[in-house]
């Protein structure tokens, strides 16, 4: 009896250890001053950082991204720690604002990132689970 229920106890640790992450798909529309600039999408295991660039003609905006399971004063939803920056010509990136944010599933949540001298860029972003 006791083999038995060992044998149990270990193919329940290792279905739980073998159990897949969530996934999201986490789309996101990049506007700078208002100005619609790109739509990026990316999916994402959960935990791990998922990144995409936005490109036009001044500058290179990248975008990484790690989505979790989360709560935030009570509220429950996606949480997203994003990291913005831009890419310099010489190929080094310059990160200018985390941001983190909470958000149920398939709402829109808004990230506004400024800096002094520069354009206010805004950043929609919606998550889904897979």
């Amino acid at each position: 009896m006791k083999v038995f229920m060992t044998i149990i106890a270990v193919l329940v640790s290792a279905s739980v250890l073998a159990a897949p992450n969530n996934t999201y798909q986490i789309k996101m529309s990049f506007s700078i001053e208002g100005k619609s600039d790109s739509t990026m999408s990316v999916a994402v295991e959960e935990g791990k950082m998922g990144s995409v660039v936005s490109e036009n003609e001044k500058e290179r905006t990248f975008f990484e991204v790690v989505a979790t399971e989360g709560e935030i004063e009570g509220n429950k939803g996606i949480l997203m720690k994003f990291k913005v920056g831009h890419l310099e010509k010489d190929g080094s990136r310059k990160i200018i604002s985390h941001p983190i944010i909470l958000a149920k599933a398939g709402e829109e949540a808004l990230i506004s990132v400024g800096q002094k001298g520069k354009p206010e860029m805004n950043l929609k972003v919606i998550a889904t689970r897979k």
